[in-house]
């Protein structure tokens, strides 16, 4: 039996792709990020929850390069990159968490499945999850099998099984591409040390809130942003928590120097500013 979740192209690249971030350390380490904000994307695409994704007003169809970059400097804050990666799911979600309240979204739970669970165990919560529609971020640390060095200390979403008698594949996304890879192989890592996987569930009881919208050029002048935030060229309506994330990201841009002006600019873009 084969089952695939709907994905999102960018181009030709199926999903996002780190190589497309503009700074060493994101390229290096931003696979957390990459996979965060492609599992963004698809929740705000096929699950409904549209405000995980605050570049898109109303129904996400198509995400955009410049879009999904920007979106990736928005996400770095609360999964940066840094010399030991996000070396546990404890890291992930504790740093998606702060990015949901950021953003008043509290219908999205988070769980561990880790990567010392038994492979069998591991091969139905993959089954279970995808069946229920819902993609798997997927921690991989050391690996003793060489032909998997690709996603070695490497975060990246499962979001396909085909099982069969010959084993359980499951199809891994990263790097704007995808792979299938034997399960069990992709478990038995040789190391002590695991990583594991993180289960995403939508709470049905409890429904998105939206913020009171506000034109962000008075929140702008009234908090003293109305020469930081000087590229606006129309006036939008964003929520609150959208507002936050664009000063922030203004503050420190402005305040690395104007080598990262370009980039603050830019970043307005993809609030369509």
């Amino acid at each position: 039996m084969k089952k695939e979740l709907e994905h999102f192209y960018i181009g030709d690249s199926y999903g996002g792709n780190q190589d497309w971030f503009d700074t060493f350390m994101m390229r290096k380490g931003g696979c957390a990020v990459e996979t965060a904000c492609d599992m963004s994307i698809y929740l705000a695409m096929h699950k409904d929850v549209e405000r995980v994704y605050p570049f898109s007003f109303g129904k996400v169809t198509t995400v955009t390069k410049e879009n999904y970059v920007g979106f990736a400097y928005l996400m770095e804050p609360y999964l940066k990159p840094r010399l030991s990666g996000i070396y546990s799911p404890e890291l992930y979600i504790g740093g998606y968490n702060r990015y949901l309240e950021m953003h008043s979204v509290e219908n999205i739970d988070m769980y561990i499945f880790r990567g010392d669970e038994p492979y069998e165990e591991a091969v139905n919560i993959v089954r279970e999850q995808i069946d229920a529609g819902y993609p798997i971020p997927t921690l991989i640390l050391n690996h003793r099998n060489k032909a998997l060095r690709d996603y070695e200390w490497h975060w990246f979403l499962i979001n396909g099984y085909d099982e069969s008698d010959d084993g359980f594949m499951v199809k891994a996304v990263t790097y704007g591409s995808w792979r299938w890879i034997d399960l069990k192989d992709l478990w038995d890592t040789g190391y002590s040390r695991k990583g594991g996987f993180v289960i995403y569930e939508i709470l049905k009881d409890k429904k998105e809130e939206i913020s009171e919208t506000v034109r962000i050029s008075e929140l702008a002048e009234k908090n003293g942003y109305d020469n930081r935030l000087n590229t606006i060229k129309d006036i939008v309506e964003l929520t609150g928590a959208q507002l936050l994330d664009a000063k922030e990201m203004a503050d420190e841009y402005y305040d690395n120097g104007t080598d990262r002006e370009l980039k603050v600019n830019r970043s307005n873009k993809k609030f369509g500013l």
